[in-house]
């Protein structure tokens, strides 16, 4: 959470600089790659793309490792299930290892990206 409110106010301060008259909705995520350029992304449509992109890759010819990137610098492998939360800010990860099964829930704008391995 406290990652969306510096996004927030680092873009509204952008935003602010480029006297441009743009109201973001609370529950949108912002990302800007210039100081002219502004997405609006509501977090249930990207976590959405997320599960897609997952599912896809999933169904290819041969096993891949697929890999989340994170925000903090860690990666997710060996995902079993991916689970969007319905407000669409979360994803809940089933995650197997050598000990069964385990969860990580993590937000939204803490993924990067997807790669396989």
């Amino acid at each position: 959470m406290k990652y969306s409110i510096l996004l927030f106010s680092f873009f509204s301060t952008i935003l602010a600089q480029e006297n441009l008259n743009v109201e973001v909705p609370k529950n949108y995520a912002v990302a800007s790659s210039s100081q002219k350029d502004v997405i609006l992304i509501e977090p249930s449509k990207r976590a959405q793309d997320f599960a897609q992109a997952y599912e896809i890759i999933k169904k290819g010819k041969s096993p891949q490792n697929i890999l989340f990137h994170l925000s903090d610098g860690r990666k997710i492998s060996n995902v079993s299930e991916l689970s969007p939360m319905t407000n669409g800010t979360l994803i809940l990860f089933k995650i197997t290892t050598n000990m069964g099964s385990k969860f990580e829930l993590i937000s939204i704008e803490n993924i990067l990206g997807i790669s396989v391995q």
